[in-house]
């Protein structure tokens, strides 16, 4: 499994459990705007393509 993908599936399972953990409707809503503000910078960040990018270089630069 690409790390990008693991790292998603690990923030979207922390971002479940810290919304779910909240009691009341104000924290639930705090919650939720750092579960979206966290998304949209992981969006910005673009790490698959960063990724692939990364893993191209180390491939063409290996020796066989």
């Amino acid at each position: 499994m690409p790390a990008a993908l693991r790292l998603t599936l690990v923030a979207l399972l922390v971002g479940t459990r810290i919304t779910a953990a909240q009691e009341t409707a104000t924290e639930q809503v705090a919650a939720a705007d750092v579960i979206r503000r966290m998304s949209e910078l992981e969006r910005s960040l673009a790490l698959p393509q960063l990724v692939a990018r990364l893993a191209g270089r180390a491939t063409r630069g290996a020796t066989p």
